[in-house]
């Protein structure tokens, strides 16, 4: 009896152990399958020295690596290509991209365990012409599948609503954990004479022709300003190459640029260390009198900044200004000799232009009116001038008496969750917002229910959508690409693509009723009509919603009043489906 007892308990035993066996082998093999997918560097996220054997490796990676001297490029991990080396286009989607993209072999790993893995650079359209984004993976040569270099990535993800994943091409596992040095730019760093520079834009694209190339750095428009021992030559706009015909290059917006080791690059801005919170100059005019009022010195443009930094050189002489007062830094500020210097008077006469064009519910200066007296203007410290370190004019316009209908028009944000529950929302347009209904305080905190029916829970109302207006200091340039219509047809237009970009029959009709009387007003022949990717609206608006929707639907209109009709470019709209919690925007460029 006891010895068949002991023989179950044997085999029961030995089974135990077969099946913890396997199930480790499972785990094992699983594991490997993650390992071997993203292979992260042995040296990821540390520092790296170059050594001699790192050299070698990089030589024997292939010929077209590069040992650069510019130490950020030396980080003994990555062999950089002297060019990118254009290859086929993965098809990362499951359906085809019929909007456009471009593929680039940009270097391989020469040590770590991703030793001889290639980094594969791409630029795409991932929701239609004008919005290129920028993405970068790890392709291991004997692997069908790339794994997404998520944090050297934007406008690409692995969830839903950027687009189908096309698995046989793109792995499930992203690359996530993996620094490669030579990619990392810091948001601050000082210059070799110590001024501070800003980081202003990671994923800069040169959108002025729509070509996909542009993602890499071009130095026609620039100059050279100064070395850094690390991140290497940074070059400015050069401002005697810039005409009409190029105004709209991301290289004539007066940045900093410097060349990333894949052929990319970034931009910086320097910062003025003169600007007081709420944008407010810390300066002190020759009266003794403290500046009290905000300033723009980056330019305007509908939601956006037109410029990085608003540089005059070729419109204003240093020979028409006087010494107006002082920084807080013992820098001189300059303004018109001549209070009855042209530019004040055309500054005068577009205000009062604006004051009559358009309705008071768009203008947002705060001491300009009809009544203001050209006299009373002039000298009101309208606009300033200041020489930063690097020699360049700036302008500081003094938005008290800037009337500037521009601004992100009446964006309104509806909120459909599956069943009635508190909500919060906050948009943080950088340049600030203008108007909101209900008061936004720190940010809305509201009850929704699955018909939008928007309580908000500060004063107790009811509404039936958020509303909010603002400005932002990102840069923005319209696209080439869009839709003309008649006069006669524009509504027809506008029901088509609205229903195409996902706003409901309600959101539709309430769109229009704000902006079509707006747009018709202008009585213009035709139209052009372009609505901004939601990866722009995003940089121009950030939008935070708790609890995260499943599905968000931003819709951001621009559109210029023609009198000649034009051949525009047009494109494919895809519809999001409508699924789960869903929130909804729509909103358009105030000109």
């Amino acid at each position: 009896m006891s010895n068949g007892m002991d023989k179950k308990i044997i085999v029961i035993l030995a089974a135990v152990v077969v099946i913890f066996v396997v199930a480790a082998g499972g785990l094992f093999f699983w594991m490997k399958k993650i390992e071997n997918a993203v292979k992260n560097p042995a040296t990821s996220g540390t520092s790296q020295v170059r050594t001699a054997d790192a050299v070698q490796n990089q030589q024997q990676a292939g010929q077209d690596t590069v040992v650069s001297s510019v130490k950020n490029n030396d980080d003994g991990m990555v062999g950089w290509y002297v060019a990118p080396k254009l290859i086929p286009t993965p098809q990362i989607y499951s359906t085809n991209n019929d909007f456009g993209a471009k593929a680039w072999e940009a270097g391989k790993f020469v040590s770590g365990k991703s030793s001889g893995n290639s980094i594969i650079l791409m630029a795409l359209y991932p929701e239609g012409p004008g919005g290129i984004t920028i993405a970068r993976f790890i392709k291991n040569p004997n692997d069908k599948q790339m794994a997404l270099f998520d944090r050297y990535s934007n406008g690409v993800s692995l969830s839903t609503g950027t687009g189908d994943i096309n698995t046989k091409v793109l792995n499930e596992f992203p690359a996530y954990g993996i620094t490669v040095n030579s990619l990392e730019y810091p948001g601050v760093f000082y210059t070799p004479k110590g001024e501070k520079m800003l980081k202003a834009d990671d994923f800069p694209v040169d959108n002025v022709d729509e070509k996909l190339e542009n993602i890499f750095f071009k130095t026609d428009l620039l100059k050279k300003v100064f070395t850094d021992p690390v991140y290497g030559e940074f070059f400015t706009t050069d401002q005697a190459k810039i005409n009409e015909n190029n105004s709209y290059s991301i290289y004539a917006d007066n940045g900093f640029y410097v060349k990333a080791p894949d052929g990319t690059f970034k931009v910086y801005s320097p910062a003025v260390n003169f600007m007081g919170q709420g944008d407010i100059p810390d300066v002190a005019w020759n009266d003794g009198k403290k500046n009290t009022s905000k300033f723009s010195y980056q330019g305007s443009t509908g939601c956006g900044a037109s410029k990085y930094t608003d540089v005059v050189d070729n419109e204003i002489k240093m020979s028409d200004l006087t010494a107006a007062g002082k920084t807080s830094t013992g820098d001189n500020i300059y303004e018109f000799t001549d209070k009855n210097a042209q530019y004040l008077k055309d500054f005068y006469q577009e205000d009062l232009k604006y004051m009559t064009d358009f309705p008071d519910d768009t203008i947002n200066s705060k001491k300009f009116t009809k009544d203001l007296t050209y006299d009373q203007f002039a000298n009101s410290h309208v606009v300033f001038f200041w020489k930063d370190s690097f020699g360049r004019l700036v302008r500081f316009i003094n938005l008290d008496y800037f009337v500037d209908p521009g601004g992100c028009g009446k964006p309104v944000i509806y909120l459909y969750p599956e069943k009635t529950q508190k909500v919060s929302v906050k948009v943080a347009p950088s340049g600030g917002l203008t108007k909101t209904e209900p008061d936004y305080g720190n940010g809305w905190n509201v009850i929704a229910d699955p018909m939008s029916r928007i309580k908000n829970l500060a004063d107790g109302k009811n509404y039936p959508y958020l509303f909010w207006e603002g400005k932002s200091n990102e840069i923005y340039n319209r696209s080439k690409f869009g839709f003309v219509a008649e006069h006669d047809r524009l509504e027809n237009l506008l029901n088509e693509k609205l229903l195409l970009l996902g706003l409901n029959q309600k959101e539709i009709s309430d769109f229009k009723e704000y902006w079509l009387p707006k747009m018709l007003a202008e009585n213009k022949p035709y139209y052009f009509v372009t609505f901004v990717p939601q990866t722009e609206i995003n940089k121009l608006a950030p939008l935070d919603i708790n609890p995260k929707p499943d599905t968000v639907i931003r819709v951001l209109m621009d559109y210029k009043g023609l009198d000649e009709k034009i051949d525009a470019p047009g494109y494919d709209i895809k519809t999001p489906e409508r699924k789960g919690f869903t929130a909804v925007e729509w909103g358009g460029m105030l000109k």
